[in-house]
């Protein structure tokens, strides 16, 4: 019994440790990017170069989180391999024009599809080791920002390969 005591609480006390030491990473790399967006060397410009420092971070941060919301990387490959498709199916001559087209709205879609993945997914991100800093489980944006982002890339990209790529 009294073994039996002891290993729940070292399985309790194991546990909670991890869950602290990972919320502390977190909490860490929050505060180090807040610090980061809001250096004190911002603060001691003039008002106009202040705005346009805070523009600039602002502009940064939100392109860092659509990136990474986006897996962009991913979505290349899958452009990579819609591409080389259109390539390959094409009778005649390449129209680079509707190739061009196809690549930016695949590129989209799937932009859209793996930002929605990660709106679904964001409670087991949030307690994996490799995923807690993604900009959902992280804090850095918001979900009904996420999915008004992949909503409306997703839209566009399907709007733009009907009306681009198959008009009429």
């Amino acid at each position: 019994m009294r073994m039996k005591l002891r290993k729940d609480f070292f399985t309790f006390y194991s546990n909670s440790k991890s869950k602290l030491i990972n919320h502390n990473t977190n909490h860490n790399y929050l505060t180090h990017h807040y610090r980061h967006l809001h250096s004190s060397a911002a603060d001691l410009s003039p008002p106009a170069t202040k705005t346009a420092t805070d523009l600039v971070s602002l502009t940064r941060h939100y392109a860092t989180c659509y990136w990474q919301l986006s897996k962009a990387r991913l979505s290349m490959l899958v452009v990579a391999t819609s591409g080389t498709g259109f390539v390959l199916g094409s009778t005649s001559a390449v129209d680079l024009s509707a190739l061009s087209w196809t690549c930016m709205g695949t590129m989209m879609v799937a932009a859209s599809a793996n930002s929605l993945n990660q709106v679904f997914e964001v409670k087991n991100d949030a307690k994996m080791k490799r995923t807690f800093r993604r900009p959902l489980p992280s804090g850095r944006i918001t979900i009904p920002h996420a999915v008004g982002w992949a909503s409306s890339v997703g839209l566009g990209g399907t709007a733009l390969l009907a009306t681009q790529v198959f008009p009429g």
